[in-house]
């Protein structure tokens, strides 16, 4: 039964994660395809470029939803165990590679926070401990956007991505065993290569800063 359950989840998670948000409201309001112009993907912030602010923070918050929701699901009915990872995981997959536009999506920050997020309160909350972990986290992160990448949102979503590693790693060695580390990894991993253009950028000191991402 929890194995049907686990297949009904991760194909949800897909095919929820494919909705193209960002795709469909660009679509709508300019008769455009978003994804051959600007980024040339589907979120939220190259949907700001196109429409303005107000409709990037609808498909962000839309993108997010998409993550949160199957993986609250999945610890809802299956349990705390790596399994939510990866019904999250899928959403994720179903966000970069939507089937339903050819697979061609977004970059999956907004997504992938949606799945992290409902399992950093769940372990928060179960496990006083881990409060120490993300403390030390929130304060690196917030170092990084305010130090290092203030202005630049490639680096800014590439850096928390990063920070979320370890974070579930130390979970798993010093707090419980979520076995959260591998599907974290494969999202982090991802997001990482997705913004290959983004370091490319960084590295010339081109990169796109808050401003020219979110004028209008």
């Amino acid at each position: 039964m929890k194995t049907f359950l686990l297949i009904i989840l991760i194909v949800f998670a897909y095919l929820l994660g494919s909705v193209p948000f960002g795709y469909l409201i660009v679509k709508r309001k300019k008769g455009i395809d978003i994804r051959t112009t600007g980024s040339f993907v589907t979120g939220a912030t190259n949907v700001s470029r196109l429409c303005g602010w107000r409709w990037g923070l609808v498909v962000a918050i839309l993108d997010f939803l998409k993550g949160f929701i199957p993986t609250s699901l999945a610890f809802l009915f299956l349990a705390r165990d790596w399994n939510a990872g990866f019904v999250g995981f899928f959403a994720f997959l179903g966000h970069v590679f939507p089937i339903f536009i050819k697979f061609k999506g977004g970059k999956g920050v907004a997504t992938s926070a949606g799945v992290l997020i409902p399992s950093l309160l769940l372990y928060i909350i179960n496990y006083p401990s881990a409060w120490i972990i993300a403390l030390f986290t929130v304060i690196v992160a917030v170092w990084i956007w305010l130090i290092v990448s203030r202005k630049k949102m490639g680096l800014a979503s590439i850096s928390l991505m990063i920070l979320s590693i370890p974070f579930f790693g130390l979970l798993d060695a010093f707090v419980c065993p979520t076995k959260l580390a591998v599907p974290v990894f494969l999202m982090a991993s991802a997001v990482l290569i997705q913004h290959r253009e983004n370091w490319k950028r960084l590295w010339q000191g081109k990169e796109r800063t808050l401003e020219t991402s979110w004028e209008k």
